[in-house]
């Protein structure tokens, strides 16, 4: 599991990336987190999303808030339609959107 794309900017509230995991490895969420934030303590909320699966890193474009892109540091990465039952998944490479908030 590794970190592939940073998705914003890094900052003290707040971390979103892309990571892949590979084939046969759990999408552990815990480390995802320690991925992004390294191990720091306090309050956070985490949201994490699979976004594509097979070898080729899925397309990012602009994030846009009511239109308007928002800088070019953030990006959104293309959510693939469709993906195999739960027991193919593992056997695939997976990609993730995670994002972590802290208070």
């Amino acid at each position: 599991m590794k970190v592939v794309k940073w998705l914003s900017p890094q900052s003290n509230r707040s971390g979103r990336a892309l990571i892949r995991v590979e084939p046969g490895e759990d999408a552990d969420i815990e480390r995802m987190l320690i991925l992004i934030d390294g191990d720091s303590a306090g309050h956070f909320g985490i949201k994490a999303e699979l976004v594509k699966t097979g070898e080729e890193e899925p397309t990012c474009t602009p994030t846009r808030v009511e239109g308007k892109i928002i800088g070019p540091d953030y990006l959104e990465p293309k959510m693939q339609f469709g993906f195999d039952n739960g027991s193919n998944l593992k056997k695939q490479v997976r990609y993730y959107n995670v994002f972590i908030a802290k208070d």
